[in-house]
């Protein structure tokens, strides 16, 4: 069970940097692609789509599987819906491994187009948390609640208690986030792996290598 992924997200309707992440990684071989949501700033649908389109252009080969961040909108979801590239409120099986996916930010002092509910992710997670046995890879745009990736510049901690929980109950392979821009790096809870990609508008993104029950490899990319 080998897959090479490309990861990233935060694109703030900056599609011109989706093209430069593409004729960056242009010529690699990945068999998926996942992006953390955050496509535009006002919920825009124009900006998903041309994001898809040069995915879908650059690597015809490769898997696409994405969630809503906090500033998408239900008609994004709904895209990705009919492109089959939704993982949002969902698990899916690909390669030999599992990913599962939730959407939204956590609501501090405001709330989003699209929201990610500390009820609502725990109910997710306890009805769709797979359990066929295979490496579990977790895809949301927040982060889990207590780790460094998710806390502000000010130390505000934007993170899913309910992830963090499942995370420490479930142990995952991996889990994949983005939302808190400053925060981007990796962290350990147990001995799942967690990385917050980077918002792709400061030219941040991620190479990711995954194999069977291994501890992924991964490769930053920044330019």
């Amino acid at each position: 069970m080998c897959l090479k992924a490309l990861v990233f997200g935060d694109i703030h309707s900056e599609t011109e940097k989706v093209q430069e992440l593409a004729d960056k990684t242009s010529g690699q071989a990945f068999e998926l692609v996942l992006i953390t949501g955050d496509f535009t700033n006002e919920g825009t649908l124009k900006f998903a789509e041309k994001t898809i389109s040069i995915i879908e252009k650059a690597f015809p080969k490769a898997r696409i599987l994405a969630i809503p961040g906090n500033q998408d909108s239900k008609e994004i979801i709904e895209f990705l819906e009919s492109k089959g590239a939704s993982l949002h409120k969902k698990a899916v099986e690909f390669n030999g491994f599992e990913f599962i996916g939730i959407g939204g930010g956590k609501p501090v002092n405001t709330f989003y187009r699209i929201n990610a509910g500390e009820l609502e992710a725990k109910k997710f997670f306890k009805e769709n948390y797979p359990a066929s046995g295979k490496p579990v890879i977790v895809l949301t745009h927040t982060p889990p609640s207590g780790a460094s990736i998710g806390k502000t510049a000010t130390g505000i901690d934007l993170g899913l208690k309910a992830l963090r929980e499942t995370i420490e109950e479930k142990q995952p392979l991996l889990v994949i986030c983005g939302h808190v821009h400053e925060a981007f790096g990796e962290d350990f809870i147990g001995k799942t792996l967690c990385i917050n990609v980077g918002p792709l508008t400061h030219g941040n993104a991620v190479i990711l290598e995954l194999n069977g029950f291994e501890k992924p490899k991964f490769e930053r990319i920044k330019f």
